[in-house]
């Protein structure tokens, strides 16, 4: 598995959003991702920059798995079916 993330904040969240919904249209099965909204709290455990603020996580994985899709659920998602190529 490799992967990492993006981190964005105030005017950089929204098209950073964007984006990742236009990307996700066409991504492999062999890649997950995830987007995290969220407002830190004013705490001084928080770095000043982003002390209070909304933020967005954009985080990115791949894996060595074969995917192969499963049956359909009844809320129209696809259940994905995991095997090791090791």
């Amino acid at each position: 598995m490799i992967g990492g993330g993006l981190w964005f904040t105030g005017d950089g969240i929204e098209p950073a959003v964007r984006a990742y919904l236009r990307w996700t249209a066409d991504v492999p099965a062999t890649v997950n991702s995830s987007v995290l909204l969220i407002r830190l709290p004013d705490l001084p455990v928080i770095p000043e920059p982003i002390r209070g603020r909304r933020i967005a996580h954009v985080g990115v994985g791949r894996s060595r798995l074969r995917v192969s899709r499963g049956p359909r659920l009844r809320d129209n998602s696809t259940m994905v079916i995991l095997s090791s190529r090791w």
